[in-house]
């Protein structure tokens, strides 16, 4: 894979560190990041620095990129340009074809005046997914012969680049592609143990910088409406888990597509939940609690972070698969449940075995079951639910995605990275140590499990007539 990097014009020093990276193409942004007051003067430095540059030999492919003729691509810039004239200058929104057709004539002009071939450096169009411009596809293809590598319902940079460069060169280019910018992985401030192990790992791979961004609020919907809705270019990641699927069953709706609009790119690990009371509760195992539980209806209970949390709806699974009606409290998230039960005041906790294995270890809960199909490593002598209730498993998991509509070469690149993440020692162990079970998956598989899940708890949410949010 080649690589490719986008310099923001802003400063001499990120120039000179783009240069001297070895990427074998280079993107001059002439907007990005640059404040109007400072703008001029950025440009002069920056055209400044590509004379003195860009002719030494060899050098990487340069592109130039502005948002247009109305951001104020003069001629005085072109001319400044073409002291090293660059490979191509890119338009990420193409208005209209006269603009094209302008931006060429000037083109030509100034190679001329430079005494370079016409056509030297030519016009790189992203045509973003408006009916516009897909109706004026003939009007920008004829604006101007320079005009290359024309693409539509991408607006993501990578994509076109990778299309319109790889020209006569072969292979596309290499994920992060951006420099001075960070990553951005959302997580749930519950999982930011998680986020941050994986987001040092992808950090000491690239050697660029992972911010890890918790963004509390309607069960997580925040942050996954957030990541959903930025660009599709790899750099804004997003920590899921198995509170995401049961969104999608519960909410009746979602400021996004839980589907479309996040790809999945990787599971991290996955664990089970454990039902645990408190170490002086008369109940030694599941089966003498679901005894009780039968023999008198609706009197022990359990808690939840909220009505619809998958704690809620595997708790409402075990009343219908065991045949019990245990009454469902509800909390407004936080340490509640746990609080609840060691406090005496709630008959039982149904917790993730990443949050609930510490107290077990501490001694403050007695583990019953775990959920999982097969006995759990973390806790080898606790049976499962199913050795009681047979065919009961529920399973949680933490995964990893990205904005839909993000290359699938990026993807690809993030899955493997994440995958070396994972299988390393370090990692490996310290999800062990937290109660799961580390694997890394493909997009597709991850995919798979995350439509099954939707399917599952949508089935328990009408049989046990819960109302959808």
């Amino acid at each position: 894979m080649r690589s490719l990097l986008f310099i923001p014009a802003d400063s001499e020093k990120k120039l000179a560190k783009g240069f001297a990276s070895g990427a074998d193409c280079l993107i001059l942004d002439l907007e990005d990041s640059v404040a109007p007051e400072v703008k001029q003067k950025a440009r002069e430095q920056a055209f400044a620095f590509l004379a003195d540059a860009v002719p030494r030999s060899p050098r990487p492919r340069l592109y130039v990129r502005v948002n247009g003729l109305k951001s104020g691509l003069t001629e005085a810039d072109l001319s400044a340009i073409m002291q090293a004239p660059p490979d191509g200058i890119l338009l990420p929104k193409c208005l209209n074809g006269a603009a094209i057709q302008h931006l060429g004539a000037m083109l030509a002009v100034k190679e001329a005046e430079h005494d370079l071939a016409n056509g030297a450096t030519r016009i790189v169009a992203i045509v973003t997914e408006s009916a516009a411009s897909i109706f004026n596809m003939g009007t920008y293809a004829g604006a101007s012969q320079r005009l290359e590598g024309l693409t539509w319902g991408a607006e993501d940079l990578a994509t076109c680049l990778s299309a319109e460069t790889n020209r006569g060169t072969g292979g596309g280019y290499s994920f992060p592609y951006l420099l001075a910018r960070s990553l951005t992985l959302f997580a749930a401030a519950s999982n930011d143990i998680i986020a941050r192990l994986i987001g040092q790992k992808l950090t000491e791979a690239w050697g660029q910088q992972f911010v890890i961004d918790n963004r509390p609020g309607a069960g997580g919907v925040v942050g996954n409406e957030y990541a959903a809705k930025q660009p599709p270019d790899g750099y804004t990641l997003l920590l899921i888990t198995g509170a995401y699927p049961v969104q999608a069953a519960m909410l009746k709706s979602l400021p996004f597509d839980p589907l479309a609009d996040i790809a999945m790119v990787s599971m991290l690990t996955t664990y089970p939940f454990v039902i645990s009371v408190r170490p002086d509760s008369p109940f030694r195992t599941l089966a003498e609690l679901i005894a009780y539980a039968k023999a008198h209806p609706g009197k022990l209970n359990f808690p939840s972070s909220g009505v619809g949390t998958v704690h809620h709806l595997s708790g409402e699974l075990l009343n219908a698969m065991a045949g019990v009606e245990m009454v469902h409290v509800p909390f407004r998230g936080g340490a509640s449940p746990l609080t609840e039960v060691l406090g005496g005041r709630v008959d039982l906790l149904l917790e993730a075995m990443t949050l609930s294995i510490g107290q077990i270890r501490a001694g403050k809960l007695r583990p019953l079951a775990v959920t999982s199909r097969e006995r759990w490593k973390a806790l080898p002598d606790v049976p499962t639910v199913a050795e009681t209730v047979p065919g009961y498993e529920v399973n949680s998991f933490i995964g990893l995605g990205v904005t839909g509509r993000t290359p699938e070469p990026i993807i690809a690149r993030l899955n493997a990275e994440v995958r070396n993440a994972v299988a390393g020692p370090q990692t490996h162990q310290r999800f062990i140590e937290l109660g799961g079970a580390p694997g890394a998956s493909t997009p597709p598989e991850m995919r798979t499990l995350i439509e099954r899940e939707i399917a599952k708890w949508r089935s328990v949410i009408a049989a046990r007539r819960i109302e959808r949010e």
